[in-house]
């Protein structure tokens, strides 16, 4: 996996331009300080410079930590200095801006001011989050890059100076560079913003990174001022130069015209013309720098002249018109030494001087020879061009009688050094050397440059190295504490596996976050059988009267950050416990266990179910971050599964528990069989059952103990629960003693997670129900016989008991017929017989018709009650006009059911409910259905008649049981008999409700199925 450095560079480079601006800035500042006559031309940067290099870096500086307010009022010291700047220039500067107030040197240019000022709101915004900051800032260090290699190009192409670029000028190399450094560190400053893993440097990558930065500022430092140093001196040297021979050339332009005149005197007359104009002419002749030669008299008016150029003899008439002119030359004429007027510039052709000296002639009074002496081209003349990248400039008290750059446009130039030329009998001049900004030396100071960049270089790989060891460092620290944590993880982990009691695995894990961070105190609370509490599990760090406190604690919302946290499910951090309405009831708790924050995380099974809660307390408030979320992450984690585990392996115990009770104590034989058939397990009950031992068993197929053709029965069956099927079979075997096994067996597939693995068998030995059934056949098959006699029996008996009923109801007709041979007691024994016939006759059509109930049955079919009724209904139709009765009846379901004992059943139902009305009443019957939430519905028969007392309903369904005597209401005491035995053949119940005088209602339920 690639490793991105990219945060690194930028950091490094960052931080070695903002060191280096201010070390530069802060060395440059001293060195002003340290100098008792700082010069410009002496400082290693300008003040105002120096000042902004310091205001710069440590904007930078700022921008980089991040540090808002420190970047902001590092912007604000240069915005400060950029309008003073800008103010002082326009104000006073002109279209030079001429000396600074600080140091009294040159002060800054707008246009470089102007771009700085851009460049500290573009580190400011580089401080500030957004996307439309971010792209302003690129293009502005794009924008200051540019400028700054333009500038440094300007040096090398001066047509780039044109008004083309607008405000671009040259501006020197250390300060285009700055520009260009300036420009990148903004683009890197952006792009850093939007990197990914950025980690801060560490304090000794930031010394080492000062450290060479110091280094390499302070080699600028020193070779710049070595190259200033060198400049004084060839500067001192070309004064001294100077100074000797202008003394040089100026004494013998002075002896010169002395000794002439001397000669003259010698001679004690005026040379002849022709003597003259070749005498005069080969002074000027030899002597470029001298313009005329004149005699003057004692008036000062030339009696003999010799010009070079006409020019000069108009500057010797403008130099006799001036009358202080004329008096000096008057004093001179009155000495005897010759002398030298002072510079003047009287026709605008350049500075010219006059030597005279006085003539004394025998005989005459006393005469001037005098000669022009262009001054500008005598030091030009001697100073011949080897003055290097100097500037010279001669002034002859305030006024510039000399300057070696001629006549294109003065700079600002910075003066150098300066000294002074005099003669006796001569002005004084002031000889100075100056430098143009920028110039001097300019091998040395690029050289100087070059080592403070690569000095910077190193100080960025330097930094950039540092870095990257102090991180493999921290990564190798990282690694081994990680290497620790996961070894003490391992070690829970094993505690877990090992079986170790749960509250030492909980503290372990709670002693093992504590080390990882000692700011924390952790506590483990579990969630109680109940689920509705949580009580204590691990917190070896918090008071004991604390863990005492929140014991059972409540799990609802506003019990703490715990109860809440599992009462939400989900975690819940407080940052301020005194004051956090969740905490209520609880502050002063939490305020005498010094606790002020607390994150409680609840803890959860892999099925969802809540374990308890993991929380983390701090004595002051808690600052999540990435590391601290991944480290609950971790406690949580364990102590789930240290919880989860437990119980677990508490519920697999008891699982296993349970399962060993069914298997070994199930009463009835259980086998377990491998996919192939073989045994796996038998149970006690099972080998007993074989008379074989389990060893025997075990590895055996199970058909080497069954008979071929059971085995071949069996085989397809145990196919089909081995993909999931559930088999019920019987079969038959012996076991080890020879005798017959008859065994009721049930095959079940054994799954293990979510996989068939083999098959269960419970057998059941069914010897004695077989041997029960077949007794039962047989009794059945002999009850059936002898029901079948019975009806028979049944049929002739009512038969034959029937024909002397009828014969005995015959004959009392008859004798009824001949009251004449019966008294009064003989007809009442007549009627009595033929009564007692006729209950006779009745119980016996009865007694067969309770009979048929179970013997003479119709298949069930689809019956309309509605279509039943009213065949009842037409049945009854004499009874129910002699009676009088009042049917009031309701829409009545459709039924699957046998359609005569349906007819019978409401026949019954209806004709008791006419025969037992209230003496004198008509009786009043409603039939309806009443339906059940459940599904079920009631046929119901209700009536207004006598009733009767509800602690007799476990008779009236009884046959032969009456409430009643015969003489009140007549009957044989079977029809609800019938009623109840058709109710139980359709699968519903008889029921009825009633009281004394207030009428009864039957109802019969019918199962939801009932109903169509």
């Amino acid at each position: 996996m690639s490793i991105d450095h990219r945060p690194l560079i930028y950091q490094a480079y960052l931080y070695t331009l903002a060191f280096a601006l201010l070390a530069v800035g802060g060395i440059s500042l001293l060195d002003v300080l340290l100098q008792q006559q700082p010069s410009p031309y002496r400082m290693l940067l300008l003040p105002d410079s120096a000042l902004l290099a310091l205001t710069l870096g440590a904007t930078l500086l700022a921008a980089v930590l991040r540090q808002r307010r420190a970047c902001l009022l590092a912007c604000a010291s240069i915005l400060l200095l950029m309008s003073y700047t800008l103010l002082y220039n326009s104000l006073y500067g002109g279209a030079e801006p001429g000396r600074s107030l600080l140091g009294d040197s040159p002060r800054l240019h707008s246009e470089p001011v102007l771009l700085l000022g851009l460049l500290a709101v573009v580190l400011l915004a580089g401080c500030l989050d957004g996307r439309l900051a971010r792209r302003l800032g690129e293009l502005a260090g794009a924008l200051v890059m540019a400028l700054g290699l333009l500038g440094l190009l300007a040096r090398i192409w001066p047509a780039l100076t044109t008004p083309v670029l607008g405000f671009m000028l040259k501006v020197p190399t250390l300060s285009g560079l700055t520009l260009i450094l300036l420009g990148l560190a903004v683009l890197l400053l952006n792009r850093l913003s939007t990197l990914p893993g950025l980690a801060p440097f560490d304090r000794r990558t930031l010394l080492a990174g000062v450290c060479g930065v110091l280094l390499s500022t302070a080699s600028w430092a020193l070779l710049s001022q070595q190259s200033i140093n060198a400049l004084t001196e060839q500067s001192q040297l070309l004064l001294e130069r100077l100074q000797s021979t202008n003394q040089e050339t100026l004494s013998a332009r002075l002896a010169l015209i002395q000794r002439m005149a001397e000669r003259w005197q010698a001679s004690a007359s005026m040379p002849s013309d022709l003597l003259w104009q070749q005498e005069t002419g080969s002074y000027l002749r030899d002597f470029p720098n001298l313009g005329l030669l004149a005699v003057l008299d004692e008036r000062l008016v030339p009696q003999r002249s010799q010009v070079r150029a006409p020019m000069a003899q108009r500057w010797l008439e403008s130099f006799l018109a001036d009358p202080a002119l004329r008096d000096w030359l008057q004093q001179v004429r009155a000495g005897r030494k010759a002398q030298m007027s002072a510079s003047l510039n009287l026709l605008g052709n350049g500075p010219m001087a006059l030597i005279a000296a006085p003539l004394h002639l025998p005989g005459q009074q006393a005469q001037l020879l005098v000669a022009s002496l262009d001054v500008g081209d005598t030091l030009g003349s001697l100073l011949g061009g080897n003055i290097g990248e100097f500037i010279i400039r001669v002034h002859e008290g305030g006024q510039l009688i000399y300057d070696s750059a001629g006549t294109r446009p003065a700079p600002v130039l910075i003066p150098v050094g300066s000294g002074q030329a005099r003669l006796a009998q001569t002005p004084e001049w002031t000889i100075g050397t100056y430098l143009e900004p920028g110039r001097g030396q300019a091998g040395s100071r690029l050289l100087a440059i070059l080592v403070l960049l690569a000095g910077l270089a190193l100080s960025f790989f330097l930094m950039f190295t540092q870095r990257l060891a102090w991180g493999a460092q921290q990564q190798a620290l990282h690694l081994r504490e990680r290497q620790r944590f996961d070894e003490a993880q391992s070690r829970v982990l094993d505690m877990i596996s090992t079986l170790q009691p749960l509250p030492q695995i909980l503290e372990s894990i709670c002693r093992l976050i504590e080390q990882r961070d000692p700011r924390l105190r952790c506590s483990i609370l579990l969630v109680d059988s109940s689920g509705q509490r949580l009580t204590q599990g691990a917190a070896p760090s918090l008071p004991e009267h604390y863990n005492q406190a929140v014991n059972g604690l409540p799990i609802r919302e506003g019990t703490g950050s715990c109860g809440t946290a599992a009462f939400r499910r989900q975690a819940v951090l407080v940052n301020d416990i005194a004051h956090d309405p969740l905490w209520q009831g609880f502050h002063e708790l939490a305020a005498s266990s010094n606790l002020h924050a607390c994150w409680s995380t609840p803890l959860f099974a892999a099925c969802g179910e809540l374990l308890g809660t993991f929380a983390i307390y701090q004595q002051q408030a808690m600052v999540v971050d990435t590391a601290l979320e991944d480290l609950v992450a971790t406690a949580s984690h364990l102590a789930a599964i240290a919880i989860e585990h437990k119980t677990t392996r508490q519920r697999l115990q008891e699982s296993e528990q349970r399962f060993r009770s069914l298997f070994a104590c199930n009463p009835d034989p259980v086998f377990a069989f491998d996919l192939r058939g073989c045994f796996e397990r038998v149970n006690p009950v099972a080998s007993q059952l074989l008379g074989y031992r389990e060893d025997e068993l075990l590895g055996a197929h199970f058909t080497q103990y069954l008979a071929p053709t059971e085995a071949q029965r069996i085989q397809p069956l145990l196919l089909k629960v081995a993909r999931g099927e559930t088999h019920a079979f019987e079969l038959q075997c012996h076991n080890r003693a020879g005798e017959l096994l008859e065994l009721d067996v049930t095959q079940l597939p054994i799954v293990i997670d979510r996989a068939i693995v083999g098959v269960f068998c419970i057998a059941k030995d069914i010897r004695q129900r077989k041997s029960a059934e077949r007794t039962l056949q047989s009794t059945l098959a002999e009850l059936e016989r002898s029901n079948r006699e019975l009806q028979e029996f049944a049929f002739v008996a009512s038969h034959d008991l029937q024909e002397p009923l009828r014969k005995i109801q015959t004959f009392a007709e008859r004798l009824r017929t001949r009251p004449a041979g019966l008294d009064e007691q003989g007809r009442d024994y007549l009627q009595r017989m033929s009564s007692a016939a006729e209950r006779m006759q009745a119980l016996i059509h009865d007694l067969l018709a309770y009979s048929r109930v179970a013997t003479r049955t119709q298949p069930f079919v689809r019956l309309h009650l509605e279509r039943v009724l009213d065949a009842v209904l037409q049945d009854l139709e004499h009874v129910v006009e002699r009676s009088g009765a009042q049917i009031v009846r309701a829409p009545l379901p459709a039924i699957v059911g046998d359609p005569s004992q349906m007819r019978q059943l409401l026949q019954n139902l209806l004709s008791n409910a006419i025969k037992f009305h209230k003496p004198g009443e008509l009786p009043q019957v409603r039939i309806y259905a009443e339906h059940q939430p459940t599904g079920e519905w009631s046929l119901c028969v209700s009536d207004q008649g006598v009733g009767f007392d509800e602690k007799y309903l476990d008779r009236i369904f009884h046959p032969f049981q009456r409430l009643h005597s015969r003489q009140e209401y007549p009957g044989t005491g079977i029809g609800l008999a019938i009623v109840n035995k058709i109710a139980e053949r359709h699968g519903a119940r008889l029921s009825a409700s009633s009281q004394p005088g207030q009428g009864a209602t039957f109802r019969v339920t019918f199962p939801a199925a009932d109903k169509e």
